[in-house]
């Protein structure tokens, strides 16, 4: 969709992991000059992240979909590795009960 409404000179940003392929069509936005940027996480954007949930500007729990104790980090880890299949967004591993 963010194909469809970027404006000329807009900019699409692709954070993340898919559970499937994710098809372009460059044909559509060559005349557009658009930037496209792709990326899974870097030491910008955790830093930043941690001071906006530091600062209360943003909620983790919000985006938490799964929450599993550190004794069941390899599940935690099969689950996320089918994100899409079991429609996991953000995978918490806590040492406390509760999250």
């Amino acid at each position: 969709m963010a194909t469809q409404i970027v404006k000329a000179g807009g900019r699409i940003a692709n954070i993340g992991v898919h559970g499937h392929p994710a098809i372009l069509h460059i044909e559509k936005l060559w005349d557009k000059d658009v930037t496209i940027t792709t990326q899974l996480l870097d030491g910008w954007s955790v830093d930043l992240l941690l001071k906006m949930i530091k600062s209360k500007k943003l909620n983790p729990r919000k985006l938490v979909s799964h929450i599993f104790s550190f004794n069941e980090f390899e599940k935690a880890y099969q689950i996320f590795s089918r994100a899409s299949e079991n429609r996991a967004c953000k995978v918490a591993i806590t040492k406390k009960d509760n999250f």
